[in-house]
């Protein structure tokens, strides 16, 4: 789909794809994309439409306080092993995301503008950006954190969490300081929809925490 009409501008809106838009994936595709979605079993689940032609897009779960608890139970297990995987490693990870986007990024393409009703020009806008983000820290996280502590970072509460832990050696002008950081264990990242790139905010917050060992 390399554009996109509204229905009753002069070309009918396709049955069989995704919100009947002209040229999108097929509707079955976006139900495969929604069963991937975990939790919203037990709840209502929300009726989403496309702009461009009024017609329902898909129904996604919503999450219920059991689910999100579920969810961050699952990301807390997964943390532990995360936050020790070596930085180099965490790289390569965020270079195959970047990589996925790009080769997928016909279909993202189609995806935002069915969601949103946006241009292709500004629906590249997110891909591309969610790209360079993952790109960006796929290459230089490693650098951009030094020399890491490999062990098990150690329980903090409070304001000192948020802060990287410091020790020094030796006393008076030939003091030496030395930065250990430890992740936090779980980063949650709220984007706001009705702003003009939503997907581009979150994956700009999102990147950061896994390259650093969060989740």
């Amino acid at each position: 789909m390399t554009s996109t009409t509204p229905a009753g501008t002069g070309q009918q809106a396709t049955s069989g794809t995704i919100g009947g838009v002209a040229g999108a994936p097929s509707a079955s595709r976006a139900q495969e994309l929604v069963s991937r979605a975990a939790g919203g079993k037990d709840s209502a689940p929300v009726q989403m439409t496309a702009p461009f032609t009024g017609e329902p897009i898909a129904s996604l779960p919503q999450a219920t306080d059991a689910d999100v608890r579920a969810a961050f139970d699952d990301a807390r297990a997964a943390q532990r092993k995360w936050a020790v995987t070596p930085a180099v490693e965490r790289q390569q990870v965020l270079t195959r995301l970047m990589k996925l986007v790009l080769d997928r990024q016909q279909e993202g393409l189609d995806l935002v503008q069915v969601e949103s009703g946006k241009s292709r020009l500004d629906a590249f806008d997110e891909i591309a950006a969610t790209a360079l983000a993952s790109s960006y820290y796929g290459k230089h996280s490693a650098k951009l954190l030094g020399q890491e502590h490999a062990s098990a970072p150690q329980k903090r509460c409070g304001a000192d969490a948020a802060v990287p832990q410091v020790r020094t050696r030796g006393a008076g002008a030939r003091t030496r300081g030395e930065r250990l950081r430890c992740p936090v264990a779980l980063r949650a990242s709220f984007g706001r929809w009705r702003w003009r790139r939503p997907r581009c905010a979150c994956s700009r917050r999102a990147w950061p925490s896994p390259a650093t060992g969060a989740r």
